[in-house]
């Protein structure tokens, strides 16, 4: 028992100096009641890490959206009228154009399904992956930055949560086996 109550105040104690919190809160100091974190890592697919990567032109580049519930209560993975948005900018702050052969129309996805909406439990969080090379136009070399915001209602005035930036450097490709580099 001692050694669990010296765990939890060591881990308290580390939460508090570094200057983070448990719970989210807006610039307003009003609490969120979730995190988005997205995180890739070319090498390893199922590892997470946030550390921007490098990737060669044209390989496939996916990242995963984890959704934590930091409320005292169950909330929808996927609020009714709150889709996730999507924020891919390349060179120069400029948002990333989308593929044409997608059909997507702005950079919102992840449509709900009928029925009843999926729930998170208190600290339960829910993991998704996103094939973003299949929908933006980031082949050329170049460093993109990626970010995903969802509003935490349907209200016009809802929060709105911002994962991390996560970032992506594209090189060009080796040249084909028996040409020089």
């Amino acid at each position: 028992m001692k050694i669990i109550f010296a765990s939890l105040l060591l881990f308290g104690a580390s939460v508090v100096t570094s200057g983070q919190t448990l719970v989210p809160e807006q610039a307003d100091g009003v609490k969120l009641p979730f995190t988005l974190t997205i995180s890739y890592n070319q090498t390893h697919p199922t590892a997470e890490t946030t550390a921007a990567q490098v990737v060669k032109s044209g390989s496939w580049v996916g990242f995963r959206i984890r959704k934590t519930n930091t409320s005292d209560q169950e909330i929808p993975v996927r609020p009714q009228g709150c889709l996730l948005q999507y924020d891919v900018r390349g060179s120069s702050d400029n948002p990333v154009a989308h593929k044409k052969s997608t059909g997507m129309s702005g950079s919102i996805r992840g449509m709900r399904p009928a029925g009843q909406p999926e729930m998170l439990q208190p600290a339960e969080s829910k993991i998704t992956f996103e094939a973003v090379s299949s929908w933006y136009e980031i082949d050329k070399p170049g460093t993109y930055v990626i970010q995903v915001s969802q509003c935490t209602s349907d209200d016009p005035g809802a929060a709105v949560v911002k994962s991390n930036v996560l970032t992506v450097t594209v090189v060009p490709p080796d040249p084909p086996a028996g040409e020089p580099k």
